[in-house]
């Protein structure tokens, strides 16, 4: 098995605010997690805690407002 910097989806820090009127929701705020490859990995809480954020992350279908993605060596900008 490789590191956590050479294999794998990394997640480091992520923060994500959505736009909510006037003002913004925090959707997600310092998630950091690591899946090697071939893992199966499973995201559970309440309803609104942000899971479906989280994944949109990881799959570069959206930005986060700071933090790194990466799979493998590779920066994932969105």
């Amino acid at each position: 098995m490789g590191s956590a910097t050479d294999t794998g989806l990394t997640l480091t820090d992520i923060d994500l605010t959505y736009p909510d009127g006037d003002s913004v929701v925090r959707a997600v705020r310092g998630v950091s997690l690591h899946v090697e490859p071939g893992t199966t990995v499973a995201l559970t809480g309440p309803s609104g805690c942000g899971k479906s954020s989280v994944l949109a992350v990881a799959g570069a279908l959206i930005r986060p407002d700071s933090g790194t993605v990466r799979i493998g060596d590779r920066c994932l900008d969105g």
